[in-house]
């Protein structure tokens, strides 16, 4: 069966050089122009996690790329949050205590 990848989209404000591009890995650019000139830039992606887009998206503020938006999407359900039924396991963030 094959494992599902987390899906990423970053637009940033104006162009990208794509000598950055393999900073970011395997990345689709898309480009939206107006008047002859590139308005947006838009990456498109499968990281690794979430740390990895969390990263990316670090990267691009230290290099003082304008960010205007971002998405990460989940490849799927994380299987510890979810029980048998397909139902979401809510669980105490404090520990358990034991005897009761």
């Amino acid at each position: 069966m094959p494992q599902n990848r987390p899906y990423c989209r970053i637009t940033l404000r104006g162009s990208f050089n794509v000598k950055w591009a393999d900073y970011f890995g395997e990345i689709l650019l898309g480009l939206q122009v107006a008047e002859g000139e590139i308005q947006t830039t838009t990456l498109l992606g499968h990281p690794i996690d979430l740390t990895a887009f969390i990263s990316t998206l670090n990267l691009l503020n230290d290099r003082h790329f304008p960010i205007l938006a971002c998405e990460y999407q989940q490849a799927g359900p994380i299987s510890a949050a979810i029980d048998d039924n397909g139902e979401p396991v809510l669980r105490s963030l404090q520990p358990d205590q034991e005897g009761e």
